[in-house]
């Protein structure tokens, strides 16, 4: 059968729809009419195509165009076979296809075939469905689809190609004689051959379609990408008599393949949530991290999501996002996030509204980063800077802050309360309680701290408002900038007038008690409990002769004459665990001089006295 007279009839193996790039290949006859006006009837030769139309049988013969396409995109069809019939050579075509199932598709080339004699017997029609072609892959066919290099072949059981168009020499680098045959085969990069030839002779055994790529050596050394398209022509057997197609020149496709894959490892390696959306909203590319957070698999389909599926309104509302997407081209803010397994971030998100030429909102794309725990510290941060204010604000020390200057940054409640002035008074105001005779110590107190020294309980003497005096101790330490230099001064005072006043009472009275006792005639000792003499009046040295200090640890027993020692002894054992006065005893004591005094002692026991621990004993002539 000649090939004018084989049947227009193809095979493909299932195309999914859903992939992108996935090609629709048309074939289309060319006949002459009695009246000598052309016939053209096409044929779906591949699954995409079959389901663009809504030809549900693979076996379904050809038809006329107005039962493949709408009668406008039938008629504009129409021109490009004939256009392509005429020159005899393959051109492409920005018009969008309308078929008859309502699905559209994108730019086309149409491929003469020739026979043997180089006459055209028909057209191959290979496009796109505007679904499955990415944003990118129309920008990229929109800016280079006058300049694509795209050529036609028709191939032959056993014989190789029984045709090829210039285009298509062209796009090997050879002429077209040496494409003839198995001839262009050595073009084909030698490491990429064997694979070649592997594909067609498959193609060639089981009638089915042929797509692949593969890279192209040319003479002067260049390595360009190809991409090889073709149906099989099938014989009355339904076995494969050869193919026709076409090969493109995919180099520039195929590079920027390499930098979408490689922004796509670049997207993968950060921890970040990325996400493209289509217009509409929903969810068309998430990077791993996406992946991973929300529970779908590396190479899993993309379910339908849609942002409230992602993640909670933003606290403005979803009007206020999108009102600045559309006016703006760029929403920035918190969102609240639910992961797999029901984990829940607080995301900082950016989205950015991608345009096409004319303006119009093409895709969207999202960028969320976990700060969920630069939140959560944040929080921790300003609670223990609450709690810290609250504790300064109500401890009972006085706290305050001096810059450099001296001048008052923090001042307390209790502050206020110990010197009298008030925070408003103060805050912004050099240091008001320091007194012209105390200001060169309070200076150099200053200088000190600022120098980086601490002080640790250093008394003090202060000025209140209302011109009394105010005793403080004080602890003072520098506070430093994120450098280590002292920018501020912190004090902590307590108020220790009261002590400092009951001390010096205190001491007053000593001094009165003192001077009693020293006046006294009698000798006042305080005895411990072993009889050791902790204290003895001055007027012991006059009447017994011992200088203070020239008998330490002298017991009272040591100087008890032999004689009445015992029974002191017997008197002091019987009342030393009771407190209280003891009966006069008549007894001799030991002068310094070895002579012998007669004295009566009078004992109380205050042992149990912390202000004296021990017994008062009072020795008179």
């Amino acid at each position: 059968m000649d090939a004018e007279q084989r049947p227009l009839s193809a095979r493909a193996e299932p195309t999914d729809l859903g992939e992108q790039r996935s090609s629709a290949v048309f074939l289309f006859s060319l006949e002459r009419r009695p009246d000598g006006s052309l016939d053209v009837r096409g044929l779906a030769v591949n699954d995409t195509a079959r389901a663009l139309t809504g030809i549900d049988s693979p076996d379904a013969g050809p038809v006329p165009l107005d039962g493949l396409f709408v009668p406008d995109s039938a008629i504009e069809v129409l021109g490009h076979v004939r256009r392509a019939a005429a020159s005899g050579a393959a051109h492409g075509s920005e018009t969008q296809v309308v078929c008859e199932a309502g699905d559209a598709s994108g730019p086309a080339t149409f491929t003469p075939v020739s026979d043997t004699e180089g006459g055209v017997t028909g057209v191959v029609m290979v496009t796109s469905p505007i679904s499955a072609l990415s944003s990118a892959d129309r920008a990229n066919r929109a800016a280079g689809a006058g300049d694509a290099s795209i050529g036609s072949f028709r191939s032959e059981l056993g014989l190789g190609n029984v045709f090829v168009s210039d285009d298509l020499a062209a796009v090997l680098g050879v002429s077209p004689e040496d494409a003839l045959g198995h001839g262009w085969l050595d073009a084909v990069h030698p490491d990429d051959r064997e694979t070649v030839r592997s594909a067609i002779r498959e193609a060639e055994q089981n009638a089915k379609a042929l797509d692949l790529s593969c890279r192209i050596r040319t003479h002067d050394g260049d390595i360009r990408w190809a991409r090889m398209r073709a149906a099989p022509l099938l014989g009355d057997a339904g076995s494969a008599t050869g193919h026709v197609g076409t090969l493109e020149d995919t180099t520039s496709h195929h590079e920027l393949e390499i930098r979408n894959s490689r922004f796509a490892t670049t997207l993968d390696s950060t921890t970040d949530l990325v996400t493209y959306h289509d217009s509409t909203g929903r969810v068309t590319y998430m990077n791993a991290a996406a992946r991973a957070f929300f529970g779908i698999g590396r190479d899993a389909p993309l379910p339908d999501l849609y942002p409230p599926d992602l993640s909670e309104p933003p606290t403005e509302g979803e009007a206020a996002m999108r009102s600045a997407l559309v006016g703006d081209g760029r929403w920035q803010g918190e969102l609240t996030m639910t992961g797999d397994g029901g984990r829940r971030i607080t995301a900082s998100v950016v989205l950015v509204a991608h345009r096409d030429a004319s303006g119009t909102i093409e895709y969207y794309a999202g960028m969320a980063r976990d700060v969920s725990e630069q939140r959560a510290a944040e929080e921790a941060r300003r609670r223990s800077e609450s709690t810290l204010r609250a504790v300064v604000q109500h401890s009972p020390l006085g706290i305050h802050v001096l810059d450099d200057q001296g001048r008052v940054q923090l001042w307390n409640q209790a502050s206020e309360q110990i010197y009298g002035w008030t925070s408003e008074e103060v805050l912004g105001r050099r240091a008001p309680y320091v007194t012209p005779a105390e200001a060169a110590g309070y200076e150099e107190l200053r200088a000190r701290v600022l120098s980086g020294e601490t002080i640790e309980g250093q008394e003090v003497r202060r000025l209140r408002k209302d011109g009394s005096t105010v005793h403080l101790s004080v602890f003072a330490a520098p506070l430093r900038d994120s450098t280590g230099r002292v920018m501020a001064t912190i004090a902590v005072v307590a108020d220790i007038t009261s002590r400092v006043e009951a001390e010096h009472v205190l001491r007053e009275r000593e001094g009165l008690m003192s001077a009693l006792v020293e006046s006294a005639s009698d000798i006042i000792s305080i005895v411990e409990r072993d009889g050791t003499i902790r204290y003895s009046s001055r007027v012991s040295e006059r009447m017994l002769g011992y200088v203070e200090g020239s008998a330490p640890g002298l017991k009272i027993f040591d100087i008890i004459h032999p004689d009445e020692v015992d029974s002191v002894r017997r008197v002091w054992d019987e009342h030393i665990d009771h407190a209280g006065f003891v009966s006069p005893l008549e007894l001799r004591v030991l002068k310094a001089d070895g002579t012998w005094l007669q004295v009566e002692i009078i004992a109380n026991n205050l042992l149990d006295d912390p202000s004296v621990a021990g017994v008062v004993v009072t020795s008179a002539t």
